[in-house]
């Protein structure tokens, strides 16, 4: 926490808007809150790149502490909560920045990827709907919410949504690999082996292993 606290004090001597001076009372002003809470959260999200996990959530609280609305700040601590598989914790971070920034089609992702690691489809589903329908280009969403379909065993809506994301960008290699296995799950291995190949070509070694088993059949 002093590392914490030397940073906070860092970013208000530079910012020209802290009130700062030499040899003169501190006058803090209304934005000291959100340029600390700033440097706290780019701070957490270095640890949270070195995978030091337990720093970089006491610098996210550290910055909710200072501001209390900062959805982002949520979201990152709800990631690294994810992350360790506490997703109870990681869901409550997730509503808290939806609660304060519903228009962020990010945090219904990532309530949703956690609902998923919990096999609550349905509940993901519905935060992926909402993402789709603030950001539809996302062609990530798509995949997404095609992989829960395709847990709930409803192959047919998982294809269309894995066409959905190859016709926004078709460089992504897990489409192929997620509709290839949607493709196998409805017997359907003509498909199954075309996707899995593409996959493999993308250098995918699960795609690669599937297409082998599948020659083997």
């Amino acid at each position: 926490m002093k590392q914490i606290l030397q940073l906070v004090v860092a970013a208000l001597l530079l910012s020209p808007y802290s009130g700062f001076a030499v040899g003169k009372e501190v006058v803090v002003e209304e934005n000291y809150n959100k340029i600390a809470a700033d440097v706290l959260v780019e701070k957490g999200f270095q640890h949270a790149l070195k995978s030091e996990f337990d720093d970089a959530i006491e610098a996210y609280t550290a910055a909710i502490a200072l501001d209390p609305n900062f959805a982002l700040a949520y979201n990152y601590r709800g990631h690294i909560y994810y992350l360790q598989r506490k997703y109870e914790e990681a869901i409550e971070d997730f509503n808290k920045a939806v609660a304060i920034d519903s228009d962020d089609s990010s945090h219904f992702i990532s309530r949703g990827e956690a609902y998923t690691d919990k096999r609550q489809y349905d509940k993901a589903i519905e935060d992926f709907n909402k993402a789709i329908s603030l950001d539809p280009e996302n062609a990530q969403t798509y995949i997404d919410r095609g992989y829960v379909y395709d847990k709930k065993g409803e192959q047919d809506a998982a294809i269309e949504d894995f066409n959905k994301a190859a016709s926004i960008d078709p460089g992504i290699a897990s489409i192929y690999t997620n509709r290839g296995t949607a493709y196998f799950n409805k017997a359907d291995m003509t498909h199954a082996s075309t996707d899995f190949q593409k996959a493999c070509n993308m250098k995918i070694n699960s795609a690669c292993n599937m297409l082998k088993g599948l020659d083997q059949r």
